[in-house]
């Protein structure tokens, strides 16, 4: 932990900025890390089904997050993280109007080079709703609304293919096993 070493208010200011930015940055290369881990810099799939039970499992991040964070890559340059943080890059993605997304893009970058690291999330939407505004229920709150049952009946099924891989693995043996009393006899 960096111990305090402002003499004074604005100094300290400075110091928690530079931390922040940081934090920003550190967390923009774990996703992209995770990304690429996935993609195949690491091999973990004799372990685990689905990648983000691996992220899950050593508490790297959020799965629905890191999902969020992956998929929204599909249409934000990665080389954005860096720029406008995790939550700019998922909530720019959201956007549906190629201009529209470009726009929030733009107004993060410049909020980044204004400040000195990336807006926090509340920002992000504040700036997301201002260039391209949902009627209605906003994509988040209906994300928020359904992802603890999202994430419940994830759970539930990862422990049933589990249990059902047990189950298909001893139904093997048991064939195997049939197998060679039928051609013995």
């Amino acid at each position: 932990m960096p111990k305090v070493q402002a003499a004074s208010l604005e100094a300290w200011l400075v110091q928690a900025r530079e931390l922040r930015a940081a934090m920003y940055e550190s967390e923009a290369q774990l996703y992209l890390f995770l990304v690429d881990g996935e993609a195949g810099a690491v091999d973990w799939r004799g372990k685990y089904t689905v990648f983000e039970e691996l992220v899950e499992e050593a508490c790297l991040a959020r799965p629905t997050r890191y999902v969020a964070f992956r998929e929204a890559l599909k249409r934000v340059d990665r080389d954005l993280a860096s720029v406008i943080g995790v939550d700019g890059v998922i909530r720019a993605a959201a956007v549906d109007s190629v201009k529209k997304r470009e726009e929030v893009i733009v107004s993060l970058s410049e909020a980044r080079r204004r400040r000195g690291m990336p807006l926090s999330d509340q920002e992000v939407r504040v700036v997301v709703q201002k260039i391209a505004p949902v009627a209605g229920p906003t994509r988040d709150l209906l994300r928020a609304l359904s992802r603890d049952k999202l994430e419940a009946e994830v759970h539930a099924l990862r422990r049933e293919n589990k249990r059902l891989r047990k189950e298909n693995a001893k139904l093997l043996v048991e064939n195997e096993k049939l197998r060679g009393i039928a051609k013995s006899g």
